[in-house]
């Protein structure tokens, strides 16, 4: 990040710092150092104590990695069956700045009533996440009424313009109209005190104002160059394209790849968040500046600190780093070792059901922007994270079908669906399903005695006999695959797939390397393994799409690692064709996705 993107971030000063132990556990390669700053300055924003923050950036990161793993499905399953975007779904730090939010919010909400007590700054701060949070769920024409109308004052058909000045498909009044009521009773529900204003006319409704707007224009500003979606870059940079009726590329619609739609979306939801783009915008428009229409409601009965010599008092805190890193990696031995029973499922923070047995299933409603179902086991410790899903939502922030999968250690399964609900068209249901995975049938190792005392004892003899019985099967086993597989064909044939050429190699004598765009694959192959070398990419999260004359017969997503990844499909899947393999960063959302394609003809195998 340069100098401009350091001044973006508020991360002078102590943003340089480095500690190898930061590097010992597995957290994303681009959560480096001044990301992790930025992390905790979004919670320390909305929370005075250091522990509060730590709380939050630990169940985030927590989430992360499945969290991750169900957007990635969510992309796949656009590709494989040609779907088009529905609800916005992140990656990379945007998924973590939703995470923040989310169990921001939860934490300040475990203050009840007295949560109104603290500070103007941390409920202004709590105050913008809710809204963005609950924009965030739905789409960019919500993030125009949420900050064009209950941060600033502008009419609606000052918002109507600004959408469709970089929207294609924009609302009609009455659409407008009614999300501004919903917003407005979100905002009310979640904050008891803010009070409606009184006016009789819908398109005036408001929160009572703060006083003296003025002395909160510089903690706004910092608080909303904080808050713009992470990563995303500055789309408006002028005012003259938007003058002239030109929509930068950044805002239009694309279909060229399964994040383009995302992508765009969050550089919508970047131009009405952003400080700067969200002023160039007003210009173009011939709207007055953001300072001289901002209407912040009255939060709270404290005023605001402004002897606070330091804003992010535990911000520069290295340790408070350590320490998440050192729970998350210890939370991962904890996990390998949960018992099988007394699983607990909850959506957000709340408990919706148990499962005790081996095998269980806990059926849910899930209730308007929801955000995350989790599970969780108890060990001596207290109650550890063992598998998440996180929830995408349409328009109107009601959970999009959905499934995923995770697997925890040798022990444990958990399946994840998320459907429409039958009886409600608006609402929608979670099926998680836990079921438990075995090793081996038999406890050779056992030496306790069995439940009643007319069973056999398990003696060392025994378990001795049976453990010589069961490695002589496996050996005989394996030297049966092995001459099976002498005879039949390679297990494996390997495909280098690099800019330059296309190289078949086997570990066949019989099977002669060949550099060539026609690939034959021997007789007897199983599998199929392409190892790409990448033109331009060098690391990071990839989606990998292989089509055989334009049809996709397999999308996956995989890491680069110096610019190299793997594929492997089974060899019965390739037909006779022409081939291409696709390729589209997903780390970071906001940056052009270019596709890399490299075509090649396979002849089937037989």
């Amino acid at each position: 990040m340069g100098d401009v993107g350091r001044r973006r971030c508020g991360l002078q000063g102590g943003g340089g710092w480095r500690d190898d132990r930061l590097r010992q556990m597995a957290l994303p390669r681009w959560f480096d150092d001044e990301l992790c700053l930025k992390a905790i300055q979004l919670v320390a924003s909305a929370h005075r104590e250091e522990q509060a923050t730590e709380d939050v950036l630990y169940h985030a990161l927590s989430n992360l990695d499945t969290s991750t793993l169900t957007a990635e499905k969510t992309l796949v399953d656009r590709v494989k069956n040609d779907r088009e975007k529905t609800g916005l779904v992140l990656i990379g730090p945007p998924l973590l700045q939703r995470l923040l939010f989310k169990y921001s919010d939860l934490h300040a909400q475990a203050e009840g009533p007295l949560e109104c007590r603290n500070a103007e700054e941390f409920m202004l701060a709590r105050y913008l996440q809710v809204l963005l949070l609950f924009c965030l769920h739905r789409s960019s024409r919500w993030m125009a009424i949420g900050i064009g109308q209950f941060v600033f004052s502008y009419s609606g058909r000052e918002v109507a313009n600004m959408t469709g000045t970089i929207i294609v498909k924009d609302w009609a009044h009455r659409e407008r109209t009614r999300a501004k009521g919903k917003l407005m009773e979100h905002l009310a529900s979640r904050f008891p005190s803010l009070i409606p204003a009184p006016d009789s006319d819908p398109e005036r409704k408001h929160f009572e104002p703060a006083p003296l707007q003025d002395r909160l224009i510089s903690l706004l500003e910092t608080y909303l160059d904080l808050y713009t979606p992470w990563c995303t870059p500055h789309v408006l940079r002028s005012t003259d394209d938007l003058r002239k009726g030109i929509v930068p590329e950044a805002l239009k619609e694309r279909h060229g790849s399964a994040l383009e739609g995302d992508q765009t979306e969050l550089n919508r939801f970047h131009v009405f968040v952003d400080p700067t783009c969200f002023t160039f915008l007003l210009k173009a428009l011939g709207c007055d500046d953001w300072p001289f229409k901002m209407r912040l409601p009255a939060l709270c009965y404290s005023e605001r600190n402004d002897q606070s010599e330091d804003k992010y008092p535990h911000a520069d805190n290295r340790d408070l780093i350590v320490r998440i890193r050192e729970k998350l990696r210890r939370d991962a031995i904890r996990r390998l070792d949960a018992n099988k029973g007394d699983l607990r499922v909850y959506v957000d923070k709340s408990l919706v059901g148990m499962i005790d047995a081996a095998k269980g299933t806990v059926i849910c409603t899930l209730p308007t922007d929801a955000d995350v179902v989790s599970v969780c086991a108890r060990d001596s410790e207290g109650e550890i994270l063992l598998a998440s899903h996180i929830l995408h939502h349409s328009d109107e922030g009601v959970a999009l079908p959905s499934s995923g999968t995770v697997r925890v250690g040798r022990r444990h399964r958990f399946t994840f669906q998320v459907s429409r609900d039958l009886r409600n068209s608006e609402a929608a249901t979670c099926t998680v399903e836990h079921s438990a995975l075995g090793f081996l049938t038999w406890n050779f190792f056992s030496t306790q005695p069995a439940p009643s005392h007319h069973a056999r004892q398990v003696t060392p003899s025994t378990w001795v006999s049976r453990w010589a019985i069961t490695t002589a099967s496996l050996i005989i086993a394996t030297l049966s695959v092995w001459v099976y597989q002498a005879n039949r064909g390679p297990a494996i044939f390997d495909i280098l797939v690099t800019p330059e050429s296309v190289i078949a190699r086997s570990t066949r004598r019989d099977v002669q390397p060949a550099s060539a765009d026609l690939i034959s694959v021997p007789s007897g192959t199983r599998r199929v393994r392409f190892e790409v070398h990448s033109r331009s990419l060098r690391s990071g999260r990839c989606l990998v799409v292989l089509k055989v004359d334009n049809a996709v017969i397999e999308t996956t997503s995989a890491d680069l690692v110096n610019g190299i990844f793997y594929l492997e499909v089974p060899a019965a899947r390739l037909k006779t064709g022409t081939y291409s393999i696709d390729i589209s960063p997903v780390g970071t959302l906001g940056e052009a996705s270019n596709i890399e394609t490299y075509r090649f003809q396979i002849l089937s195998p037989g």
